[in-house]
């Protein structure tokens, strides 16, 4: 074992991590100036081994940290690297690290890199050979000088060190302090002995007065006794009655809590079949909703088809009477006939009223004109001005004529147009019987396909309200679920329900539900007088599960765990072993077997015998007390009063609804529920799907309607503008008539205004060949005309104002005709394609309708009154559950009266029977003297309280009467006994120190002697290597009266050399003789006590060349002979020489270096400056 590395960081002077790898196993030499940090490098190994082994006191943690102003880091640390491949330490791996690190708080240690304390490093270091009492396997800077100048008293403390002689004395420290500690001791046992014998004097003088004090005590004894056998007989009279009135006390509260029970169960019966009603109840409801909304639908439904057949407003939808339109029709088209005929003579009237009227103003107007003329032309102006009119006319007339020409022509177009479009209305007609037989076939298949949708959407309403009588039956039993689930948890833990929820999963899920066969409550039937007793004898075991064998068990129980669903306790049936059943002999049935009296599945007694074998049951507490004593078993009454054969009692009041096996039902109830939600889940889960897949169906149902009614609309579609068409030819037409008649009536105009103007022109010409003398005959004719032309206006006006309303009436009928005709040619279409008002199907869809919307509506009739009587059926139940409750809530308190009576009588006997006890007790606990309690059996009781007074009064005389005395002198004399033997024993501990102290002294001297002889002649051998002479070490015996308990009998170690001039003494040598003598003493005492290494620190600085050659040889020997490891600095270069591994050390910008260097750059600077030093370690790295 030996140092590998050293590393350390801002230590001291080393300012940078440094490091001092592959140190040599050999000699290890580390070079450098005063100054440098040599001394630092030592300072750090003894930093971490030397401070650790011994414990040495730290100058201030700071002063080993580097002091950098600009750093706040004020932590240094060093780590040492052993090599144990050797396994010198008692550690695995070929290399050992261990670390000190130091900061201004603390100093922390780690070993491999895990943290360990001081305590525990030291251990370790010792188990590798490093040894506390050796202080010179580290010798640092002025030891070797210390030495040197040492006396003799303080060598002898260095071969003392080293002989072990510091444990003797530890020793040796003890035993004295035994020693002391067995001295003060025996000191006070002489003092005790000596108190203990005086006191036996006096106790003797003071049991002649106790012994007289003794026998009136006796007598007072007895007859105390004697009361207290009276007053248990007393207290036995009252604690039978006692027992007979808690009897029937409980006899009570089996037959209250009987009919407690059996309210409760008409309270749950009533209570489930309220559930069950309101189940109903909200089926009902949701039928009716439903319903409901089907007949919504179908209104909705009912509306739209009849507004698509163009039905009356009234329920009944009556046909269109197309019969009566025709007659009303024709009835119009007569009246129009009729109307128009005088309307026409009516106009042919006001035509010729309105051409004499033109005439006669024509007339009027030329007579004017002529008298005029007479009044104002000359004959030749009058011919000139007739002669112009005339020519004006004539160009008037030609333009006529032209008109008249052009009129008739378009007269001629307009009616081969009409020819043209009668045929095209002829063809237009022949396609609209083509399209209305297409239209009935598509309306035929859109019935057809809205057939097969309502069916598909009446299985749908119903698989809907599947699905809502199946949710609402669920929503029911989730409800009963939770409430069961809430009270199965009060009465039970969490964990221990969830376990017995989950077995019957688990053991499916597993394949094991033949093996796992329930709770044992689920195996066993118990008869109702016996349920209180099993339930409190079973307790928590009525709750385990029993499985086949273990196996199943272990395989339940890890998968339980696996899950995380709770614990539970399994019962295997080959582990359960039998109990042994008593032999009991009772009179009518006081005393019976549980076990006897309990049903259990077959192949499973084993389990009843297993839990309740040997368990007694008594119909009262006080046999149960009596037998369980006789028998030495578990005896329970029928109230569950269990007795312990040592005579505990266990019982009181328990709940009904912690009950056990209740809980076990309820869970049985839980899973038949959770099954029925199962089923209804399937149920709704199907009709669902059915939902589903009508859904589809109807969507698949609602597209063919969808097209079909395309189709049909489609065909409407064509049908309707085939019909357009019609309108439109029909319109065209009487468009082309009413402009024909416009163009002839034009023609017949202008005809006339022709004959006005040639009229005109003939009355011009006339005019020409008269004279001017005939004005009388004009002025005659003129005012003739003017009357005539009033007449004929007045006769026009009243000829226009009647036909004023025949013209109204006229536009009236067209309008009506216009209108009725609409309707016959939408029926007559209709009648072809089967789609309009009045159609077959479109009659029949609706009352398809109504039949459906009346039968929904006595569905919806029907389920409210089931919702009535259900309400009803409701009201008699809740009315019947309340009065079970009330009768439920009275039984309760009587049961609860009958039981705070109970409790109250079970106190009184408990305090009676305590009192029993008591009694009992302190007549066992009385001394009584037999023949005076036989002549005091005689007395009356109140004789004998009289002597009782008597006794007690005659006792006050004796109260100076020590009482413990006897029994003080009892403890006084094994007090004695006892100090007696501890005087001995102590007396014989001193000798046996003393002796220990002698031979403790015997053995540090002869050690003493050894280790000096050994140390003397390996002194001898290295002083004679170094030097080549003689010396010797001689060890100063004390003198009598001079011995110390530490040296013995030595003084000191004188020292005694020869250099050539005759033995002399350290005094009288010089400086380096002193230092060479020191080193020799220190490798006498290494070789005493080798050490796997030895840090030197400039050992060799005081030493002339020569005594440095022989310290450097010696070292080189010593590391090659015994394989040992050193590291030495020094600024010599004798060392250099001998040297395996070289170190140079430098300082340079206030921090030291360390490198490794070649012999020649240690030995060139080993006188240099420092900048030559730094120079070459830098060159050198």
């Amino acid at each position: 074992m030996r140092i590998k590395a050293l590393r350390l960081e801002r230590f001291t002077s080393y300012k940078d991590h440094t490091n001092i790898d592959n140190l040599s196993p050999g000699v290890n030499v580390i070079v450098g100036r005063n100054g440098a940090g040599k001394s630092n490098l030592f300072a750090a190994i003894s930093f971490v081994l030397g401070e650790t082994l011994n414990e040495a006191p730290d100058d201030g943690r700071r002063s080993v940290v580097f002091n950098d102003r600009h750093s706040s880091t004020m932590q240094a640390w060093v780590e040492i690297t052993f090599d144990n491949s050797d396994r010198t330490f008692p550690l695995s791996g070929n290399e050992i690290v261990v670390r000190r690190t130091s900061s201004p708080r603390n100093d922390s240690y780690h070993l491999n890199g895990k943290p360990i304390s001081l305590k525990e490093l030291k251990t370790f270091l010792e188990s590798g050979g490093f040894s506390g009492a050796n202080q010179f396997y580290i010798v640092p800077q002025g030891r070797v000088s210390a030495l040197a100048t040492a006396s003799d008293e303080e060598r002898l403390s260095v071969v003392l060190s080293i002989s072990g002689a510091t444990l003797y004395n530890k020793r040796r420290a003890q035993s004295l302090e035994l020693l002391s500690e067995t001295d003060k001791e025996l000191i006070k046992t002489k003092s005790r002995l000596s108190q203990i014998k005086s006191r036996l004097e006096g106790l003797k003088l003071e049991m002649t007065d106790l012994e007289r004090y003794l026998d009136i005590v006796g007598k007072k004894h007895s007859i105390e006794f004697v009361l207290l056998q009276r007053e248990s007989v007393r207290l036995d009279d009252i604690l039978n009655s006692l027992a007979e009135e808690q009897e029937g006390i409980r006899t009570k509260r089996i037959s209250l809590q009987t009919a407690l029970n059996s309210a409760a169960d008409a309270v749950v019966d009533s209570e489930e079949a309220i559930s069950e009603i309101r189940n109903k109840i909200a089926i009902c409801k949701s039928t009716r909703e439903i319903f409901k909304a089907s007949h919504a639908s179908l209104e909705d439904e009912l509306y739209q088809r009849r507004r698509d057949a163009n039905l009356m407003e009234d329920s009944q939808g009556d046909k269109v009477d197309i019969p009566k339109i025709q007659m009303e029709l024709s009835n119009v088209k007569d009246e129009n006939t009729r109307l128009e005929h005088i309307t026409q003579e009516k106009l042919c009237l006001l035509n010729r009223i309105q051409q004499k009227l033109r005439g006669l103003e024509a007339e009027k107007t030329q007579l004017e004109c002529d008298i005029g003329q007479r009044g104002t032309f000359t004959a030749n102006e009058r011919e000139k001005w007739i002669s112009d009119k005339i020519s004006e006319f004539m160009l008037n007339l030609k333009s006529i004529e032209a008109t008249i020409l052009s009129s008739k022509t378009s007269i001629s177009g307009l009616r081969n147009e009409l020819s043209e479009h009668q045929q095209n209305l002829e063809a237009q007609n022949a396609s609209i019987d083509v399209k209305a037989s297409l239209v009935r076939k598509t309306e035929e298949a859109f019935c057809q396909a809205e057939k097969a949708l309502e069916s598909l959407e009446s299985k749908r309403s119903r698989a809907m309200l599947d699905v809502k009588k199946s949710t609402v039956l669920l929503n029911a039993e989730e409800q009963k679920i939770a409430a069961l689930a809430k009270k199965l948890q009060r009465n039970i833990s969490q964990s221990t329900l969830s376990g017995i929820l989950a077995v019957r999963q688990i053991a499916r899920d597993l394949g094991l539900e033949d093996q796992v066969h329930g709770t044992v409550a689920e195996l066993i039937t118990i008869a109702p007088q016996f349920q209180t007793a099993v339930e409190r004898v079973g307790g928590n075991s009525l709750l385990n599960i029993v499985v086949k064998d273990s196996l199943v068990a272990k395989q339940m129980i890890d998968e339980l765990l696996a899950r995380k669903n709770g614990t539970i306790t399994f019962l295997p049936l080959d582990l359960i072993r039998q109990r042994p059943s008593p032999t009991i002999s009772s009179r009518n049935d006081e005393a019976l077997l549980l076990s006897d009296y309990i049903e259990v599945t077959k192949g499973f007694e084993v389990v009843v015998d297993h839990i309740f074998g040997g368990i007694l049951v008594c119909s009262k507490l006080a046999l149960a007390h009596q037998y369980s004593r006789k028998t030495g078993c578990i005896a329970v009454s029928l109230m569950g009063e269990v007795v312990d054969p040592r005579g505990a009692v266990s019982g009181g009041y328990s709940r009904r609804d912690g009950s056990k096996t209740s809980f076990v039902a309820d869970v049985v109830r839980l899973r038949e529920m959770e099954t029925k939600i199962c089923e209804h889940r399937a149920k709704a889960k199907q009709a669902q799907h059915m939902v589903e897949s009508l859904k589809s169906d109807i969507t698949a149902g609602h597209n063919k309607v969808t097209e079909a009614l395309l189709m049909s609309r489609n065909a409407q579609s064509e049908l309707d503008l085939e019909q357009c068409r019609l309108e439109s030819l029909s319109a065209i037409i009487e468009t082309v008539e009413r402009q024909l008649s416009k163009q002839e009536s034009e023609v017949a105009s202008f005809e006339k205004n022709q004959a006005d103007i040639l009229a005109q022109i003939e009355h011009l010409q006339h005019n020409t060949s008269s004279s001017l003398c005939e004005a009388p005959f004009d002025e005659h004719r003129s005012l003739q005309v003017e009357h005539e032309i009033a007449e004929l206006a007045e006769e026009f006006t009243r000829i226009e104002s009647e036909l004023k309303p025949l013209e109204r009436r006229l536009g009236l009928n067209h309008s009506v005709i216009k209108k009725l005709s609409e309707q016959v040619s939408r029926y007559n279409a209709g009648s072809r394609s089967g789609n309009l008002p009045g159609s077959v199907s479109a009659y029949q869809s609706v009352k398809r309708t109504e039949e459906e919307l009346e039968s929904n509506w006595t569905k919806v009739t029907t389920v409210e009154s089931e919702l009535v009587e259900l309400d009803e059926l409701l009201l008699r139940n809740q009315s019947e559950l309340e009065a079970r409750r009330n009768a439920s809530d009275n039984t309760a308190r009587m049961l609860y009266l009958q039981e705070r009576q109970s409790a109250k009588l079970d106190l009184k006997l408990q305090s009676l029977q305590a009192l029993k006890t008591d009694n009992s007790k302190k007549a066992s606990e009385v001394r009584q003297v037999s023949e005076i309690v036989l002549e005091l059996q005689n007395l009356t009781t109140n004789e004998l309280d009289h002597e009782l007074e008597l006794t007690n009064s005659t006792l006050k005389n004796f109260d100076h009467v020590n009482k413990r005395s006897i029994e003080q002198f009892q403890t006084y004399s094994q007090e004695l006994e006892e100090l007696e033997d501890r005087h001995g024993t102590l007396n014989r501990d001193m000798v046996s120190v003393g002796k220990l102290i002698d031979r403790l002294d015997q053995d540090k001297n002869d050690d003493i002697r050894n280790s000096f002889e050994k140390v003397n002649k390996a002194f001898q051998e290295i002083f004679a290597r170094l030097t080549g002479r003689g010396a010797n070490l001689a060890l100063d015996e004390s003198q009598a009266g001079e011995q110390d308990h530490e040296n013995s009998d030595f003084k000191g170690v004188r020292l005694e050399v020869d250099f050539g001039d005759g033995l002399r003494q350290t005094q009288q040598l010089s400086g380096g003789q002193k230092t060479i003598c020191a080193l020799a003493l220190i490798f006498a005492v290494q070789s005493f006590e080798p050490a796997p290494f030895y840090v030197f620190d400039e050992i060799d600085a005081s030493l002339d060349p020569s005594f440095r050659r022989a310290v450097a040889s010696l070292i080189s020997e010593v590391s090659s002979e015994k394989h040992c490891q050193f590291i030495c600095t020094t600024f010599r270069p004798e060392l250099v020489s001998v040297s395996s591994q070289l170190y140079g050390v430098s300082f340079a910008k206030g921090a030291s270096q360390a490198l490794p260097v070649t012999k020649q750059i240690a030995l060139s600077f080993v006188d240099a400056d420092d900048e030559t030093v730094s120079s070459a370690i830098h060159s050198s790295s």
